[in-house]
């Protein structure tokens, strides 16, 4: 039977003595993505998987566990995209549906300091 990316990332990271946490910190995706990925709840999008893939390389090889500087200039790109959405909100919408565009403007600022890192 031929393993699964699932089965390869818990066998590798078992093999490593690593948590779902340590994988997740040096892949650059949360804990839950790594449990979801290994339960085969959810099949990762490419870039999803070469970061888990080269999270594994790093740790076999005994690299510093940490995201390669490649990773930061795309992630504060998607950041500032993110940010973009929350200032696209007109200031006028504040006072006719302050509480929703508020929360919105919110959800779309902690989105983009996830995707900055700033979450850990």
């Amino acid at each position: 039977m031929t393993e699964t990316f699932a089965d390869e990332v818990r066998r590798r990271r078992s093999e490593l003595d690593l948590s779902q946490s340590q994988l997740g910190a040096i892949a650059g995706v949360s804990r839950g993505t790594i449990r979801n990925i290994e339960a085969n709840l959810v099949e990762p999008n490419e870039a999803t998987m070469r970061g888990i893939n080269l999270a594994l390389e790093r740790a076999e090889s005994g690299e510093p566990a940490t995201l390669p500087a490649a990773v930061d200039p795309l992630r504060e790109e998607i950041a500032r995209q993110i940010e973009a959405m929350a200032d696209a909100y007109p200031e006028d919408a504040l006072d006719r549906d302050s509480d929703v565009i508020r929360g919105a403007r919110h959800a779309y600022r902690m989105a983009a300091r996830i995707a900055r890192g700033e979450d850990r």
